[in-house]
């Protein structure tokens, strides 16, 4: 049983009914009611002389009887009635209102048709069962439903599915339960679309999962623009396509019935592009097809195979390399970096004896009084030394502050994270194959690097106190040049595999030496920053010399040119008055002595840099913002990595290294 039914249908009773009602019910009952009067009035028709007297007691009532009876209700309610909805439109445009409906489309097409069902007052009655008939054959058109519910407006629809041959169809709606509501048919009738004269299929086959795409299509003049013009990486000024279309999604293809031009030449010879995807700025899939003849009485059809555009490596890239030149150094260049940072803990010790190496002379003299014959220091050479200890703190307090602890572990410190600077250009795209690697090489002379800068942090920079990042603060940067004359240069052997990792062969970086870099690195720029650089009034403190100079005397005899002559004082009471007297020009030999050992020894450690990416393990590229272009080589969360050292005459030192590289 349907809505329509389950509910209950409301009678007008009217007051005509109410009296038959009444009388009919008095007339069953008459003389058994207990005296019950009549709903009905009745009409006095005696016309004989009254016997009675007259009532002359009150005066005589003069005024007619009133009826007070309800006039009878003779109106019905309206019927229901089913309509077109107002969004339905007949082929000529207009809201359809008389049945049938005349609507035309192409076979294949779909159709949603759609009615109102209301009461009597015009308003929509929801959630009952409206019954929608075709008489087309199921090869020509289906109906999604043969039955649809009202919805609260009282509107039904159904959708009318055609296939891809012509024909009429006619779908009737009506109301099962409520056949006085009328019903509406629509007639629907079904034509063959023309014959294109181009079908093209985008077949995808990458793995970006690319989901739409657009046809762009190019006239031919004589083989011109072919794909290759058009391809989205060909440098020059692109041309314009003649017509573009989409987009289409995966499995759909592109359907044109007909093309600029095609009818007054006669045929046509077309070169077909899809691209995508269509939403975005940057095409990252595409496919072509060259020379498709068009003619306009013929489908010409064209299954066109799209891939994924290669990124694009093209472009300067600036490097930077994190280098820790101290840990793991062993042999003579372990011995070595143990000195320097010596020095900057018990550095007497370590004067007297660089002074005192084959010393001769008056230098020699005094070596012996300050030496045991061991090389051990004696009483006298003990008493010298914490002097020279004791004014390597000094000088570091006047400098930094008493409450600032330096030491070899702070030099070392620095010397574990340096940073160099490089650039790497690439000219072109990787192109050339080589044995044995899956992907690409860079053509020789398209990929080399240039270093350019050493940089490291001084973590007592009065500006870095209070700054939100501190380890971002406090960097000084050298520039190579200053170093080495010149600005280190390489050309790299480099490829990018199939996993977009950039692979570097191991090579020297001509020039690039461990010794000259460290002894700039001390000399020039942690000596004044740790014992003064001149903006006090004092001389600067930017040598070897000049720190055995303040170690031997103290800060202002660099200024007063004493320093020999503090020494002396310092020493004349402890030894014999001939070595006492003996006593300023050995400190004159041994100042110098001193300064030129240390230099030596680190400008002795002279191997060349080389370095390339281990063997298996490329540094990954990186697209940031999925423009094809690749923005960076590895990330802060996946640093990349060298194969890094520097050959030495007992065997090659290999710092702990890593580096990232972004685009310029």
């Amino acid at each position: 049983m349907d809505l329509a039914n389950r509910l209950p249908t409301t009678k007008a009773l009217t007051v005509a009914s109410l009296v038959a009602l009444a009388l009919g019910a008095g007339a069953a009952g008459c003389g058994d009611d207990g005296g019950k009067q009549s709903l009905v009035p009745t009409t006095d028709t005696y016309t004989g002389a009254d016997s009675l007297p007259a009532d002359t007691s009150e005066p005589a009532d003069t005024e007619a009887p009133v009826d007070t009876a309800t006039a009878p209700d003779t109106t019905t309610s309206a019927p229901n009635t089913l309509r077109y909805d107002p969004t339905m439109k007949g082929d000529d445009g207009l809201v359809c209102v008389t049945s049938p409906c005349v609507m035309s489309g192409l076979a294949g097409a779909g159709f949603d048709l759609a009615v109102i069902y209301r009461d009597g007052s015009g308003k929509g009655l929801a959630d009952r069962s409206i019954k929608f008939e075709s008489d087309a054959p199921q090869t020509l058109a289906a109906l999604s439903a043969l039955t649809s519910y009202t919805d609260e407006s009282g509107v039904a629809t159904v959708h009318v599915r055609s296939f891809d041959v012509p024909g009429t169809a006619t779908i009737t709606a009506s109301v099962g339960s409520d056949p006085g509501a009328g019903s509406v048919s629509f007639v629907i009738t079904l034509t063959l679309p023309p014959a294109p004269v181009l079908v093209a299929s985008p077949e995808y086959v990458g793995h970006l999962g690319v989901a739409d795409f657009r046809l762009n299509l190019y006239l031919q003049h004589d083989g011109e623009p072919s794909c290759a013009a058009v391809y989205p990486d060909a440098g020059g000024v692109h041309p314009t396509p003649d017509l573009t279309t989409g987009p289409y999604g995966f499995g759909e293809q592109a359907s044109l019935l007909t093309l600029p031009g095609l009818v007054e030449a006669g045929e046509q010879r077309w070169t077909l592009q899809f691209t995508g995807p269509t939403d975005g700025v940057t095409d990252v899939a595409e496919g072509c097809v060259d020379n498709v003849l068009v003619k306009p009485n013929d489908t010409a059809s064209e299954l066109v195979y799209v891939l994924d555009l290669p990124p694009r490596f093209k472009g300067t890239y600036r490097t930077e390399t994190r280098m820790d030149v101290v840990s793991g150094a062993e042999g003579t260049t372990g011995s070595i970096m143990h000195g320097v940072t010596q020095l900057f803990t018990h550095p007497g010790a370590l004067v007297i004896s660089w002074a005192c190496q084959n010393a001769s002379g008056f230098l020699g003299t005094v070596c012996g009084y300050l030496q045991s014959g061991d090389g051990s220091l004696s009483v006298v050479g003990a008493i010298v030394a914490d002097f020279a200890d004791a004014s390597l703190l000094e000088l570091l307090a006047n400098t930094l502050g008493q409450n600032v602890t330096f030491t070899g572990t702070t030099v070392s410190e620095i010397l574990q994270d340096l940073r160099f600077m490089s650039t790497m250009p690439f000219l072109a795209e990787p192109a050339t194959s080589k044995p044995g690697f899956q992907g690409a090489y860079f053509a020789p002379g398209d990929a080399s690097e240039t270093w350019t800068h050493v940089r490291f942090r001084w973590k007592f920079d009065p500006a870095c106190k209070n700054v939100a990042n501190p380890l971002e603060c406090g960097w000084t940067s050298i520039p190579l040049e200053s170093i080495y004359g010149y600005q280190p240069q390489a050309q790299l052997a480099a490829g990018v595999d199939a996993n977009l990792a950039l692979h570097i062969e191991e090579h020297e970086v001509t020039g690039l030496t461990y010794g000259p870099l460290i002894d700039a690195i001390l000399e020039r720029y942690i000596l004044p920053l740790a014992f003064g650089d001149g903006t006090g009034g004092l001389p600067p403190v930017d040598s070897f010399e000049d720190l055995a100079s303040v170690l031997l005397g103290d800060r202002e005899c660099l200024y007063y040119d004493d320093c020999c002559d503090i020494f002396t004082a310092r020493i004349e009471d402890s030894v014999p008055s001939y070595v006492a007297y003996a006593a300023p020009y050995a400190c004159d030999a041994a100042i110098p002595v001193i300064g030129q050992t240390l230099r030596n020894q680190l400008l002795g450690l002279d191997g060349a840099m080389n370095l390339g990416t281990p063997a298996g393990q490329g540094c990954q590229a990186v697209d940031g913002n999925a423009d094809r272009w690749i923005d960076a080589w590895g990330r802060q969360s996946a640093l990349c990595a060298w194969h890094l050292f520097f050959p030495m005459s007992d065997g090659p030192f290999e710092p702990d290294t890593s580096w990232l590289s972004a685009l310029q």
